[in-house]
């Protein structure tokens, strides 16, 4: 998962988030309808370094505009075998998504080495510092296909990223809830958890308890469970649970306790 913040003190704010990656082809999927490749791609701001590096991009499309759940995939052949790595955007914040051909990177497997490379360019019109680029990664091989079921942005308070994560494995449906936010301290709470930290995960498998990991954190909870740092002091801890049951792996003093 990546959550990546941008902010600048111009007028006129754009911020842009770019991923490329060797493959075939880099397909955008989507509820969208294909546009023309953006005019902004190739634009020259006429400084000595011949910025942006777009400007060396071969146009592909564009989803335009847009506020729903946008999928990038690369395919790609590895160990005689297709591969695949794909990014969720979750819905919730509108932006545009445009598909490119980059030159070739060079120190690739082969035949990628010679090829032009696929790059997702998002761009979010306004600031993106409270309103984050949140992108989860997933690599995979095609034949076994992506666990990765569903990814879903809940609606917070400037500054803080909440995303549910929803997976299919061999153990079950596992759900990752995973807070993070621009300072220590940041609050949010919603009927099925709260959380006092700067980055969380909660993740469960088959609706039971899994694990908990705080970072930055003074306090949280979620599914009966409340976890608080000694003195009210920002910490960090990885909390397993086996048969329902906590262990706790920390630096810092952790009291776990159950609703009863």
């Amino acid at each position: 998962m990546d959550i990546y913040r941008s902010r600048t003190d111009g007028a006129e704010q754009f911020h842009d988030y770019l991923y490329h990656n060797i493959g075939d082809v880099m397909q955008l999927t989507g509820d969208f309808d294909r546009n023309p490749a953006p005019e902004w791609y190739g634009s020259d701001i006429g400084d000595e370094y011949r910025q942006p590096g777009t400007r060396w991009f071969n146009e592909q499309y564009s989803t335009g505009l847009t506020t729903n759940t946008v999928k990038a995939t690369w395919l790609m052949t590895l160990n005689n075998g297709p591969a695949r790595t794909r990014v969720w955007f979750p819905a919730g914040i509108e932006r545009e998504y445009a598909s490119f051909l980059a030159p070739p990177t060079l120190e690739t497997p082969k035949p990628y080495d010679h090829a032009e490379t696929p790059v997702a360019v998002v761009r979010r019109y306004g600031e993106a510092w409270d309103h984050p680029f949140e992108a989860v990664y997933q690599v995979y091989r095609a034949a076994e296909g992506a666990s990765v079921q569903e990814v879903r942005r809940l609606t917070t308070p400037d500054g803080i990223s909440v995303l549910q994560v929803q997976s299919e494995t061999p153990a079950g449906i596992e759900v990752q809830t995973i807070f993070a936010a621009d300072r220590v301290g940041a609050q949010f709470a919603s009927r099925e958890f709260s959380f006092k930290c700067r980055f969380a995960v909660f993740s469960e498998v088959n609706g039971a308890l899994e694990y908990i990991y705080l970072g930055d954190a003074a306090s949280a909870s979620f599914k009966g469970w409340s976890v608080s740092f000694a003195d009210g002091l920002a910490g960090a801890a990885d909390i397993r649970f086996i048969n329902g049951v906590p262990s706790v792996s920390s630096s810092w003093k952790v009291m776990v306790t159950k609703e009863k």
